[in-house]
């Protein structure tokens, strides 16, 4: 299982199934890239979020932490 980050008292360890399932409980979808690079997507619109396109995975968690989904 891939973890994502590290265990700490304001973030638990995630896993890339459980960020997405979050994600998808929010309205958006994760996408890989062949470069390494992850899109946070609105899967309504089918089209990546202003400043969430061909970032580091880390930047993806942040963005569904600070939305919620839980």
């Amino acid at each position: 299982m891939l973890y994502i980050l590290p265990k700490s008292s304001t973030s638990p360890i995630l896993s890339l199934a459980a960020l997405r399932a979050r994600a998808g409980r929010c309205g958006y979808r994760i996408e890989h890239d062949r470069h390494g690079d992850w899109s946070l997507v609105d899967a309504r619109l089918e089209l990546p979020l202003v400043g969430l396109d061909h970032v580091a995975l880390v930047e993806i968690v942040r963005a569904i932490e600070t939305v919620g989904g839980t």
